[in-house]
């Protein structure tokens, strides 16, 4: 995340912290961010 400079309440958001349930950024904003920083699983480990 730090390298995609999410900023820190989605760092906060996608990690669970701080925030109540159904507190935070939307979901559709957190999909956004988790888009951005998601990598591909190589075939072979």
């Amino acid at each position: 995340m730090r390298t995609a400079e999410a900023p820190k309440d989605i760092h906060e958001d996608i990690l669970g912290h701080v925030h109540m349930y159904g507190e935070g950024t939307s979901l559709e904003h957190r999909q956004k961010w988790l888009q951005r920083i998601a990598f591909e699983v190589p075939a072979r480990l």
